[in-house]
């Protein structure tokens, strides 16, 4: 799913989520809508396909500076990831569960999370 305060806060810091596996940067959404709140729930599509259920748990104010800092290793907008979260993302970041409805379609083949961790 994504990830809640705690959860980001520790892949900003140490580059691993709090259990200690190893997490290169934070998965998030990001939204500027003050009404989007934890509790209620979101429909996902890519196009007229339904995609996933998002129930969110958390919303937080991101430290975005740190994020790019330690996330980029700068703060710099030159950087296209620094750059990316200085000016694309959402003032608030949401943590919560994620529930797959249907897989999207691809041009490519594309291997689920689950079948990339039993290649590895």
């Amino acid at each position: 799913g994504f990830m809640e305060e705690a959860a980001y806060k520790s892949v900003v810091e140490n580059m691993a989520l709090e259990d200690g596996l190893i997490f290169g940067l934070p998965v998030i959404f990001d939204t500027d809508d003050e009404d989007l709140q934890p509790g209620m729930k979101i429909l996902l599509k890519d196009g007229d396909r339904d995609i996933a259920v998002v129930e969110f748990t958390d919303k937080y104010v991101p430290d975005k500076p740190l994020e790019c800092l330690k996330c980029y290793g700068t703060s710099e907008i030159e950087h296209p990831g620094s750059l990316m979260v200085a000016t694309q993302r959402g003032k608030y970041y949401m943590g919560g569960k994620v529930t797959g409805v249907n897989f999207p379609i691809r041009d490519f083949p594309c291997r689920t999370p689950a079948e990339v961790r039993e290649s590895l």
